[in-house]
């Protein structure tokens, strides 16, 4: 929209005179006239790009990441859990399946495992220790990933608490900005009821500069004849585009159309003084088109001026080839995941301490099958010292693997951190600076643009990387080994 924009501010500048200096910003809201077209464009980029099915989408290839093999252990076989011989104990304690939530969840972690008389869950953490006042709070809240000791065993519950504390304060951030934004739509209708009768909408500008909108509608034309895309073309490009139109419908010379757009830039009352003087029917047909905007304009603050060119470079930010990849890439992440994960599962059956494990609980049988012969006990006794120790180190054979695992799923989970977190980042400070800008309109001038603004507002919805925020609790989830029971119960 902003190289869109720039094409109808050379025009505005040629109609641009000592009493009417506003000429350039008021035509800028001319472009009203191409809204649907221009909006149709980078809702269907954005829509496109979500679903992976635009060119850009289409010729995108997932980014592959490079990452160590654990230390010490055999290469990737196919496993499956019912080819279990007599002694392969340690088939049994490994899953082929993987599910993000399956061994941490910060809603399970924060219950005690008590209930109330309600008979609703008694909560470890009831409130958070942290608070958001915008995306960007929350983006630097982003916890840090967990240690891979924690992964496997958070032992003092630091990693969960911090997770838990994190998602309880982004729930109250989110349920507080939805509350605020109906309570600004509510606001915006009660104003918009309000406006002095007979005052022409900004969505009505269109029907109301017939002879602006042909014309627009022609410079849009001229630029798809061209194979210009008006989210991307330059401003070389736009000021081309709009100087061959003119030239056509005024009937001047394009070469001389040119030297007087260039003017426009610089000096418009001089681009307009020459038009008059040389090209006196183009004056007049150009003045019939600045006279049928007459009608609507209307002097903006310099916070609405600063507020619309906002919203413009906001605009750029849903047709940025770059961020939409980006977008459509994320999308794929916890499928590439799930497919890691069995990736890693996959290797623990070639793996040395699967073999040692099925040795260990060969010997653990026989010493403790003959501990029961010596001693005239059996299973409905209580677990004899020798099998509680061998238990204990198998899993601590376990937990070395498992840390060896979960090192590698971190690792993993981080490139995806570092890879996305700049583009959230972009996205945040986008919605944060027109957040800010808000606050500084009155409220006629914000109905002025509310709806522009409103549409601007529901697409930050549609390129959110907001994902990233459950990545720090994913990263709890890597794949692994159970532990093995170190007591029976007679």
């Amino acid at each position: 929209m902003k190289k869109t924009i720039f094409a109808l501010s050379i025009l505005a500048m040629m109609f641009a005179s000592p009493s009417d200096v506003m000429a350039q910003s008021l035509l800028r809201r001319v472009a009203n006239a191409a809204k649907s077209t221009v909006e149709g464009a980078v809702q269907g980029a954005v829509t496109g790009a979500l679903s992976g099915k635009t060119k850009t989408a289409a010729a995108a290839t997932t980014q592959q990441t490079t990452t160590p093999q654990p230390a010490a252990e055999s290469e990737t076989v196919t496993w499956e859990t019912d080819e279990v011989s007599e002694y392969d104990y340690a088939a049994s304690l490994a899953s082929s399946e993987w599910v993000d939530g399956y061994y941490f969840s910060t809603t399970d972690a924060n219950r005690t495992g008590e209930y109330d008389s309600q008979d609703n869950p008694i909560l470890r953490i009831k409130q958070p220790n942290i608070h958001f006042n915008n995306s960007l709070d929350v983006l630097k809240a982003l916890p840090a990933l967990p240690t891979a000791k924690q992964i496997v065993n958070d032992v003092d519950n630091k990693a969960a608490d911090v997770l838990i504390n994190f998602e309880l304060a982004y729930q109250e951030y989110y349920a507080r900005k939805m509350q605020e934004r109906m309570e600004f739509n509510m606001k915006m209708a009660s104003v918009l009821q309000q406006m002095p009768a007979g005052r022409p909408a900004n969505q009505d500008a269109a029907s109301l500069m017939p002879m602006t909108k042909d014309f627009l509608d022609k410079v849009m034309a001229e630029a798809k004849r061209r194979g210009l895309n008006l989210q991307t073309m330059t401003e070389a490009q736009s000021a081309q585009v709009t100087a061959a139109v003119m030239s056509k419908e005024f009937g001047i010379p394009e070469a001389e159309m040119v030297k007087l757009v260039a003017m426009a830039q610089t000096n418009p009352n001089g681009a307009m003084a020459t038009l008059k003087q040389k090209y006196p029917a183009a004056a007049k047909k150009m003045g019939l088109m600045q006279a049928e905007t007459a009608g609507i304009q209307k002097k903006l603050s310099p916070e609405a001026e600063k507020f619309i060119d906002l919203l413009e470079e906001v605009n750029t930010l849903f047709s940025d080839e770059e961020l939409q990849q980006a977008i459509m890439k994320f999308q794929k992440v916890m499928s590439e995941l799930e497919a890691y994960a069995r990736e890693l599962q996959a290797q623990w059956p070639t793996s040395d301490t699967y073999a040692k494990l099925n040795a260990m609980e060969r010997e653990l049988d026989a010493k403790t099958e003959a501990y029961m012969q010596a001693h005239g006990t059996s299973y409905n006794d209580e677990a004899p010292e020798v099998w509680v120790e061998g238990r204990k180190a198998q899993n601590a054979l376990i937990n070395a693997y498992n840390e060896r695992i979960a090192e590698l799923w971190r690792a993993k989970v981080q490139t995806y951190v570092d890879t996305y977190k700049p583009y959230a980042q972009r996205i945040a400070e986008a919605e944060d600076r027109l957040a800010s800008a808000v606050k500084t309109l009155k409220a006629e001038d914000l109905a002025d643009q509310y709806y522009t603004y409103a549409e601007v507002i529901n697409l930050f919805g549609e390129v959110t990387i907001s994902q990233i925020y459950d990545l720090p609790s994913t990263a709890m989830n890597a794949p692994r080994v159970s532990n093995v029971p170190e007591q029976w119960m007679p």
